[in-house]
């Protein structure tokens, strides 16, 4: 089993002892109970936080190597669960700071506007009002990997109508 995979199950471990310790047990097993938490909890500190071992980040970067739009740091954040492993990664605009042309604000405008609306009140807090994941979450009472999601999904949503309308409206060069 390799270590991704074992801090999961770790993690699944220490998440149903804490459970159990607070509704259930016989005194002498709370106590036994405690004490492998406290045991698991030390063998997970040691991996607290959470960023995947560099021999996946290394085979996820060959695995990505032919799309120049994608950076996977050095300690990339992990997380493991049924679906699978994921690592997360930068992806590069193909518009706005950085890039070559520069956004037109009525074409990203447009774009923010054509958002389903949840994701386009998490892009505006996110951007316009500066807020963080929980804070974000609290505003629109929603939980956190809700606002990552909706989040990213807006992101690219907006990548990819801005790039669209380039291709199908390119801007005259002066």
């Amino acid at each position: 089993m390799d270590t991704v995979h074992l801090c999961a199950l770790l993690r699944e471990l220490r998440d149903q002892l804490a459970d159990e310790s607070r509704f259930l047990g016989v005194v002498s097993r709370r106590r036994r109970r405690r004490e492998l938490l406290a045991r698991v909890q030390a063998v997970l500190a040691v991996d607290a936080d959470d960023t995947a071992p560099s021999g996946l980040i290394e085979a996820t970067r060959q695995a990505w190597a032919a799309e120049d739009r994608v950076l996977i740091a050095d300690r990339a954040p992990c997380r493991v669960d049924r679906a699978g492993v994921w690592i997360g990664a930068w992806i590069r605009a193909a518009t706005g700071p950085g890039s070559r042309e520069s956004i037109d604000p009525e074409r990203l405008a447009a774009a923010i506007a054509a958002l389903p609306p949840l994701a386009r009140d998490v892009f505006t807090l996110s951007s316009r009002g500066s807020l963080d994941y929980p804070a974000i979450a609290a505003a629109l009472g929603i939980s956190e990997d809700l606002v990552r999601r909706e989040l990213a999904a807006a992101l690219v949503a907006i990548d990819q109508t801005l790039t669209i309308q380039q291709r199908d409206n390119p801007s005259p060069i002066a």
